[in-house]
């Protein structure tokens, strides 16, 4: 706009023109003082490739489970094999035969005569071990897993109260697994990590004891101290030792204690080098640990102490205080890239490492999330998970906005374009994970129906090394996949909108003549304010176009300022440039 010396400009027609919208959203300044390429709003878009776009979807991953899914993980181990597993606040599952399954707490045994459908007796090898109530798995004739409970037990017998589908039939032989009981809460998130020397996975949700799963049978991690009461809030594996971080040990807490392993052997937990560290330097408590480079970190509420090994026969490891006054706001806040961490602290977003100070990794969350006036709720900051998409280098914060508690507000932070994109999901989320998977899925591999099937036609799914994010939703049991190719939220339409920075001069009024912009889309709604967001003029109420064209709306208002509005509801729309022309007028 020009400025309030050049009067020469006056009452002559002028053209703005803004190539590119990379920069994002930013309310930390008022919409007059950001950048022409930054957003003052925007909701449900995204910048790729020179274009600001709608936002992809998610489709439905899997069947409804047992208990609020909490955190998707897949486990890699030593042979060259992985297995993606599901904890949920109720029990544990992999995925096999396009469905969740049901695996083993060590109490297994195999069906001794076939059953065919509609049967509710299994004749078992061993009724060991099970009782009634118990949730079972049975191996159906396709792979698939009979999932459900045990209403009568007698010798070489168990009743059920679901019976065998009509269509299917259990062979001789067939595995029969009593599934994993956990008592996990939302407010508690899941830690997991991979001792890769024993091919296990280790896990806690900060209320069961810690448990580890070998690939077939889930259990808790053997030997524990205090007779095996013993729960911890996070794990960490450093230097050959299993950690555990904030316990509870025989009915004590210790929420300033790190626990290791005897080295190499994560089932002695009191001789060898196996010993503890209570870090009470300061009086704030263990949130998680991440190993950063030669340490690991052990993020507390308000600091950061630093492990490093020594190995002596007098001192295994060196605990350094590094940090004072901020720490992260829940176990999943923090990101490890590598050479550095990103973790979501109380006033900022920061970047770590390892060193004896940390910096912002940007300023942009600060209004969003941070301030008296940000959406987040603060009651239910312990639940805020933060990741790290890598195909796409961006960084998602998630967090509950308004009174709810559960999550459904995504900030999306771009590592190389340094720009933040607000998402709005349609379901509520509470955990996350990635999946890879080794090699293609094809059509005759697929198990059951056409109707069956948990995945669009296009699905990223289907293909190796196809990274693809996975989405916990609580309230209806499910997981989702952040699939590319989605066009709705598991079936909802996405609603996006943008609006532009007020384009002003603080001498003169402006008068709009005209808006062109090269955009894609279907049902677009263009609207202009004058006054600063306050009211809106609606420009084009249904623009349609056939790929990307360029579109002009014609309009002559005056007034304040010029804001632009471009919002919708469904696929396809894209924004590359947009050119207003004005002129000034009207002196104050």
């Amino acid at each position: 706009m020009a400025r309030p010396d050049e009067s020469a400009n006056l009452e002559q027609w002028q053209q703005k023109r803004i190539a590119v919208f990379s920069g994002g959203l930013n309310d930390n300044k008022p919409p007059f003082d950001i950048a022409d390429n930054e957003l003052s709003y925007v909701k449900n878009l995204q910048y790729r490739q020179g274009f600001v776009q709608i936002d992809t979807g998610y489709t439905t991953f899997g069947q409804q489970v047992r208990g609020a899914p909490r955190a998707a993980f897949q486990f890699y181990k030593t042979d060259n094999t992985s297995q993606l597993t599901l904890i949920t606040d109720s029990t544990f599952y992999v995925w096999n035969a396009g469905e969740w399954q049901y695996v083993s707490d060590g109490t297994s045994t195999t069906a001794s005569v076939g059953e065919s459908a509609g049967s509710t007796s299994i004749d078992v090898a061993s009724e060991a071990g099970f009782s009634v109530n118990d949730y079972i798995g049975i191996a159906l004739d396709n792979g698939t897993q009979h999932q459900t409970q045990v209403t009568a037990v007698a010798a070489g017998v168990l009743t059920i109260a679901n019976a065998i589908p009509v269509g299917r039939s259990v062979p001789v032989g067939a595995a029969v697994v009593k599934s994993v009981a956990l008592s996990g809460s939302l407010d508690k998130q899941i830690s997991i990590v991979v001792y890769t020397p024993n091919n296990w996975m280790l896990f806690t949700n900060g209320v069961d004891k810690p448990k580890r799963f070998d690939g077939v049978s889930c259990i808790d991690i053997p030997n524990l101290p205090s007779g095996g009461n013993t729960v911890c809030k996070a794990l960490g594996i450093f230097n050959n030792h299993v950690l555990l971080l904030g316990t509870s040990e025989g009915g004590t807490d210790y929420p300033q204690r790190v626990r290791w392993s005897d080295t190499a052997n994560p089932t002695n937990w009191s001789t060898g080098n196996a010993g503890y560290q209570d870090l009470l330097s300061s009086e704030d408590y263990i949130v998680t640990g991440a190993q950063l480079g030669p340490y690991f970190i052990v993020y507390k509420e308000r600091s950061l102490v630093r492990i490093e090994y020594v190995g002596s026969a007098d001192r295994l490891f060196n605990f350094t205080d590094t940090v004072a006054g901020e720490g992260p706001v829940s176990h999943d806040a923090v990101i490890d890239l590598g050479d550095y961490h990103i973790f979501i602290g109380n006033a900022n977003v920061y970047k770590y490492r390892g060193d004896f100070s940390f910096e912002p990794l940007t300023d942009k969350f600060i209004n969003k999330m941070f301030t008296t006036t940000s959406d987040i709720n603060p009651a239910f900051k312990h639940r805020i998970f933060a990741i790290y998409i890598e195909e796409l280098d961006e960084i998602w914060v998630v967090y509950a906005g308004g009174l709810s508690g559960q999550l459904r507000y995504i900030l999306r932070y771009s590592l190389s374009e340094d720009s933040l994109w607000f998402r709005e999901v349609s379901h509520d989320i509470i955990g996350f994970g990635f999946y890879q998977r080794i090699s293609d899925k094809t059509w005759d591999g697929l198990v059951g129906t056409w109707d069956d099937q948990n995945y669009s036609w296009d699905s990223t799914l289907l293909q190796s090394n196809s990274p693809t994010t996975l989405l916990c939703d609580p309230s209806n049991r499910v997981v989702y996949e952040y699939d590319y190719s989605a066009n709705t939220d598991a079936g909802v339409a996405i609603v996006y909108e943008m609006q532009t920075k007020d384009f002003e001069n603080s001498h003169y009024k402006v008068r709009l003549d005209s808006v062109d912009l090269l955009l894609a889309g279907s049902g677009v709604i263009l609207e202009c304010s004058t006054d600063r967001g306050v009211t809106w003029t609606v420009l084009g109420s249904a623009i349609s176009t056939t790929g990307m064209q360029q579109v002009r709306k014609w309009s002559q208002l005056v007034g304040d300022s010029i804001r632009f509005r471009l919002r919708g509801v469904g696929s396809g729309f894209q924004l590359g440039w947009l050119l207003f022309e004005y002129k000034l007028e009207s002196e104050w």
